[in-house]
């Protein structure tokens, strides 16, 4: 009798400590646990995640890989896919469509881009993560450090703890304790897009649907020196391609061997007041999703509009690239390098006074 007046209490305190708790998760992490998870990798006499190798047994007990359960066609309401198996997704509508109005519509790609053209042999598209594409030994561009496996997570990866060698184990717990309210970076399932560290405002559908009011807000930092904030979106970047980020003074870079100015594009820089750029957004200065800018101040919320305050247009690396892979090379957002007989000038989504 003692036991099950413990019990009872220890359920009625458990349904009242998650009764006061909102449910950060998506419609499959509140569906069956299978969705992702399997107990003993066997359904039907045939194993749920890969073939029957024990090598190929999963931490965390999951039946898949990250592009694995990520992969199929975004819809509205479907979780985050970042691979197609349909065959190419549409990136920007037919003809480019959204490109010349600050508005991205007829896609099915996400902010991040997609990893499939480097899976089909473009190494240049994206990052050519495990699985996915050939794995050699190569060092990143604007990189010093060699590495044979690029992973989503990991040591080697851009996801979870980078402490963490393993890939899963540096996500643990991520997925089950996501905030999408609180972004302070101080845990891997309480920074941006499980980016360890890496503050910013996260679109609650992925830039599924984007406008200049419906967008990722990415956090960036004014900078004049080689010393940069650590929570900002491209000092995720420079974790691997830090001589393309990082320089004395705003055009600069580290490596010295590069000792003229202007050798890449600067990032970590504000655009308010230089006349270059004062036709970023058109006459009302809207936020272009076609070429994103970073604020240092997230209290401000989604950005509609720029050059409202100092630091609220910062160029960053995702300005002119996405994250994970794009139809162009080297992840460009649009195709500058059939530009001018095809292609498109983005380029021009910014520097204003060259069009």
């Amino acid at each position: 009798m003692r036991y099950e007046k413990l019990w009872i209490i220890l359920g009625l305190a458990s349904v009242a400590a998650w009764g006061g708790q909102a449910w950060p998760f998506t419609a499959a992490m509140k569906s069956s646990c299978a969705n992702c998870h399997t107990m003993h990798n066997s359904q039907g006499g045939s194993p749920v995640g890969g073939n029957a190798s024990l090598t190929d047994a999963k931490p965390a007990l999951l039946n898949n890989s990250c592009y694995g359960c990520h992969t199929g066609d975004n819809t509205t309401g479907s979780m985050p896919y970042v691979m197609s198996l349909s065959g190419a997704p549409n990136y920007d509508g037919s003809a480019g469509a959204g490109l010349g109005t600050g508005t991205e519509t007829g896609h099915n790609t996400l902010a991040g881009g997609s990893f499939y053209w480097v899976s089909q042999g473009q190494d240049n598209t994206g990052h050519n993560v495990e699985g996915l594409a050939t794995q050699t030994t190569r060092t990143p561009p604007g990189g010093s450090t060699s590495f044979t496996t690029l992973t989503c997570a990991g040591a080697t990866g851009c996801h979870g703890n980078p402490a963490i060698a393993n890939g899963v184990m540096s996500i643990q717990g991520g997925h089950h304790n996501n905030n999408i309210t609180t972004l302070d970076g101080l845990t891997v399932a309480s920074s941006y897009r499980f980016l360890s560290g890496i503050v910013g405002i996260e679109d609650d559908d992925w830039e599924l649907t984007v406008s200049s009011t419906d967008h990722n807000q990415y956090k960036g930092t004014a900078r004049t020196g080689d010393v940069d904030t650590t929570d900002t979106i491209s000092h995720l970047c420079a974790r691997c391609h830090g001589t393309f980020h990082n320089g004395s003074g705003t055009d600069g870079v580290a490596d010295a061997t590069f000792a003229s100015p202007w050798v890449r594009h600067p990032v970590d820089l504000d655009m308010n007041g230089l006349s270059e750029v004062a036709g970023y957004g058109g006459v009302n200065h809207d936020y272009d999703v076609t070429a994103p800018v970073a604020s240092d101040d997230m209290t401000q919320g989604t950005q509609a509009t720029v050059f409202d305050n100092a630091n609220d247009a910062i160029v960053m690396c995702l300005s002119c690239h996405r994250a994970h892979g794009s139809p162009y090379p080297f992840s460009l957002r649009w195709d500058y390098a059939s530009w001018p007989a095809g292609g498109y000038y983005g380029c021009g989504r910014c520097h204003t006074n060259k069009n």
